[in-house]
């Protein structure tokens, strides 16, 4: 299963970090799960990487030709001139999309993730709202369904969970569901 963790490439507060951490080092354990992300080698990013390569799995950078290729060591790796182009490819290779604190990117990935599910193209999406880090973006995710401007309430296209042993338990699942 190609798992996409969107999540920081730049340092966030320990309070975010720590557990997240602690997250991706028990997902990099799983067997049958390999690492789809955004080609960084810093913050929540590397962080991915350094596990699932200490763990050797696969993994597979998409990133923008803006960032230079890394010496990361991937076993396939995609550059694409903008970030749309590489969000596409993300979401035709993976199998489930794992969201944790990030920027504007990961944002903007998770937001393209639920545009996909409007048009029916659903894959399984996981929120980790580690103290309550996305809760403002759940607020207004509920507040669109509330207003009729999206037909689905967010816990109708996605998972939302703030502990990290129910998210490895979902993942775990997932295998069997691909």
């Amino acid at each position: 299963m190609n798992l996409f963790i969107g999540c920081s490439s730049s340092k966030i507060d320990d309070k975010y970090s720590i557990l997240s951490k602690e997250l991706i080092d028990d997902i990099s354990k799983i067997e049958n799960i390999d690492l789809v992300f955004g080609a960084s080698n810093s913050g929540l990013m590397g962080d991915a990487y350094n596990s699932f390569l200490n763990n050797n799995k696969k993994i597979i950078g998409v990133s923008v030709k803006y960032y230079l290729p890394d010496n990361n060591k991937y076993s396939d790796s995609y550059y694409y001139d903008n970030t749309m182009e590489r969000f596409n490819k993300i979401y035709e290779i993976s199998d489930v999309l794992l969201f944790l604190p990030g920027s504007i990117g990961t944002i903007t990935e998770l937001f393209n993730s639920i545009c996909q599910v409007q048009i029916g193209k659903c894959k399984k999406i996981i929120l980790y709202n580690v103290n309550y880090y996305f809760t403002d973006i759940i607020k207004i995710l509920y507040k669109l369904y509330e207003d009729n401007l999206f037909d689905m309430r967010p816990s109708q296209y996605m998972i939302i969970e703030s502990d990290k042993d129910k998210i490895v338990d979902i993942i775990k699942e997932s295998l069997w569901e691909i």
